[in-house]
């Protein structure tokens, strides 16, 4: 099977869907026939500029529906009980509130729709020396919701990052040389933008899983009556 059809295969392809930061991968593209509306953080054009220097094939990126800065989805969308999908690869590792997101995609699914996400396996990549996430880090930030990271979130993703050989991410049967991928003078850099510009924005991976332990924390929510939502 292809990433496409793991990522999809609880997806009625035929259904009204909306797919969250595709960037240059969109896994149901309009361009094969998927009835899709677009969100990411920037317009189509923006995106393009982005992504042009980095040996990817942007004309794969799709036109933009929807420029999420930030804030509710439900609100930029305001589409209640529209759609019949949504799928987020790579996206809710960077939230800085997991809940919200995930109540807010609720509000926007028909009933029996269905959420696909494809997340990052944290002990295959630069993520393997920071702890799991636990279902009451996640309780806490929703209680607290912000935009952006906390300072201490910002500082453990640029300590604790790693390479394994050089690379960023790497397969479950490997074994090298592993070290930080970034030097102190950066993190601490880095720490103080947070602190002294709490308003910026800076792109970390805030949640950090294994498939059972994202699992774990989906069923705690739903059995704590956070969530409406079911592992299926």
């Amino acid at each position: 099977m292809t990433r496409q059809d793991i990522a999809l295969s609880a997806v009625d392809r035929k259904g009204r869907g909306l797919e969250i930061g595709p960037s240059f991968g969109p896994l149901a593209p309009k361009s094969e026939g998927f009835d899709v509306d677009i969100v990411d953080h920037l317009d189509q054009e923006g995106l393009v500029a982005k992504y042009k220097t980095h040996g990817v094939d942007v004309s794969r990126i799709e036109r933009v529906d929807f420029v999420w800065r930030g804030g509710r989805l439900a609100d930029l969308l305001n589409r209640p009980g529209h759609y019949d999908y949504v799928i987020a690869a790579h996206v809710i590792e960077h939230l800085p509130d997991l809940l919200g997101f995930l109540s807010d995609v609720e509000s926007l699914l028909k009933p029996g729709g269905v959420l696909a996400l494809v997340v990052p396996d944290k002990r295959y990549c630069f993520d393997c020396l920071k702890p799991v996430s636990t279902t009451g880090a996640v309780i806490d930030a929703s209680l607290n919701p912000r935009a952006t990271h906390t300072p201490g979130a910002v500082l453990d993703h640029f300590m604790l990052s790693t390479k394994l050989n050089g690379a960023i991410t790497w397969n479950g049967d490997k074994t090298g040389e592993l070290r930080f991928a970034h030097q102190i003078e950066d993190a601490l850099h880095l720490l103080e933008r947070a602190i002294n510009q709490p308003d910026e924005y800076l792109d970390i991976h805030r949640w950090h899983f294994t498939p059972s332990s994202l699992k774990l924390i989906l069923i705690d929510l739903r059995l704590l009556k956070r969530t409406g939502l079911l592992v299926v």
